[in-house]
């Protein structure tokens, strides 16, 4: 029997405040490459650690690395100070302009800069466990310092091209019973959420 796909539902609030949560604690350089690299880094290590992701988004393994499909998309209207997307995604946009703004914006890189605290009440303990662990390892590394550590990611090199990442290699470097007891739980809690849509 084939593997499922593995997904989990987007949170954007969650995605929004952890942007803004970097920008409080002083992370520099913070552009849409930093921020998708420091996700990557906050999805896997919370995936391993407590069997969920802290923003849900899903990966593709583009040429700089794992990148957060729907998250990568908030940011380019961000930056781009258009909305061109309709519906959802407005307002997504919306709410992240509410937390960060633009800054630098005639440079190549523009970086965002935190506009009001982000809402602490909707992280977890681990979420933040896991965010402050983030931020202290790979916080002050450069953008090309983070692609060149995801590069070395079986999510990206297991992946072909700009491919979907599937969620079980987040889970590469455990030990194996660890792994295989996380897969375990990923799978059922799939089939559970698919049961549910079909019931809709």
């Amino acid at each position: 029997m084939a593997s499922c796909t593995i997904r989990f539902r987007y949170d954007v609030e969650k995605f929004v405040n952890v942007v803004a949560y970097l920008a409080i604690n002083n992370v520099p350089n913070l552009d849409k490459l930093k921020v998708s690299k420091l996700m990557y880094f906050v999805d896997k290590l919370h995936l391993q650690r407590y069997g969920r992701p802290v923003s849900g988004d899903s990966y593709n393994a583009l040429p700089y690395g794992p990148i957060p499909s729907v998250s990568l998309d908030i940011m380019d209207e961000a930056v781009a100070d258009e909305l061109s997307y309709f519906g959802i995604t407005n307002t997504n946009v919306e709410l992240f302009m509410n937390y960060l703004e633009v800054i630098d914006r005639s440079e190549k890189y523009p970086k965002f800069r935190a506009k009001r605290q982000p809402e602490l009440d909707i992280f977890s303990d681990s979420d933040i466990e896991i965010l402050d662990e983030v931020i202290k390892t790979y916080g002050q590394l450069t953008g090309l310092d983070l692609v060149n550590l995801t590069h070395k990611e079986p999510a990206w090199t297991k992946t072909q091209g700009n491919a979907l990442i599937d969620f079980r290699l987040f889970l590469e470097g455990l030990d194996d019973e660890e792994k295989e007891s996380i897969i375990e739980l990923l799978e059922h809690d799939q089939e559970d959420r698919e049961i549910f849509e079909l019931s809709r």
